[in-house]
């Protein structure tokens, strides 16, 4: 049975990868022995988890849903009423050109943040993760104010997938399992480095070659996460207008 702990994980991503565990070592202060006997611990020290974050070129926040740890309040801090605009975006962003798309990344980048906004807390029943890699990969989404349905969206604009919204949620209470398919499809969602997210499944992704160029779509939704509704309507508009200039 595939094993699916912090430990395993960073095993498996190291040697993805092809990192050299000596130089993660010295690059966080510890031992080779410490580094796995702390990543091995059942509640692992956040603070460790986010030492190890830029070494591995992992966002501080999505290391510790792999940790299975809690997020920060302050990280989550969005604005939910805004992440309807989210897919609008990315469903634009696929058609248009390498030089749209940079523009697009800018003036993502360059968007004021709201801060006055609440974290988001899963309340409810149908919203209570397991803590297998279905769970994490839903966390992850929610990192990026995604919740179901616009995670499922997104699916299908970057690979053609067509997935309910429950079908997130199933991953989340683990009734069901990440495909390689579904690996790949967030892998473009995540902006995680390549193999993250197979190794936190412990399967290989599955690319379709007819599945559309997704290149900049994630660094795009971690950019648009913390905007408000009102400036990613805005950045949805120019989408739209940049997609009317692409060549068909």
């Amino acid at each position: 049975m595939e094993q699916h702990g912090f430990a395993d994980f960073l095993r498996r991503f190291t040697k993805h990868q092809q990192l050299d565990l000596q130089s993660l070592n010295g690059a966080i202060g510890v031992s080779q022995m410490g580094l796995l006997a702390a990543a091995t611990d059942e509640r692992p020290d956040p603070a460790f988890v986010q030492r190890l974050a830029g070494p591995l070129n992992i966002e501080p926040v999505d290391l510790l849903v792999i940790a299975g740890l809690p997020v920060p309040d302050e990280g989550q801090a969005f604005d939910q009423a805004a992440r309807g605009w989210i897919p609008r975006l990315v469903g634009d962003f696929v058609h248009i050109s390498a030089r749209g798309r940079a523009e697009l990344i800018q003036l993502a980048r360059s968007l004021p943040c709201g801060q006055s906004w609440q974290a988001v807390t899963n309340n409810r029943r149908r919203e209570q993760y397991d803590t297998g890699p279905g769970a994490k990969v839903v966390r992850m989404l929610e990192n990026r104010n995604l919740d179901w349905v616009t995670s499922a969206k997104l699916v299908h604009h970057v690979s053609g997938m067509a997935i309910a919204a429950s079908t997130i949620g199933a991953l989340g209470r683990g009734e069901k399992r990440l495909t390689p398919e579904l690996v790949a499809a967030f892998d473009r969602i995540l902006n995680t480095p390549s193999g993250c997210i197979a190794a936190l499944a412990g399967i290989p992704e599955s690319v379709d070659s007819r599945w559309p160029d997704a290149n900049g779509v994630a660094e795009l939704i971690w950019q648009a996460r913390f905007v408000d509704g009102d400036h990613l309507r805005r950045l949805a508009e120019r989408a739209v207008s940049l997609r009317d200039q692409s060549p068909v």
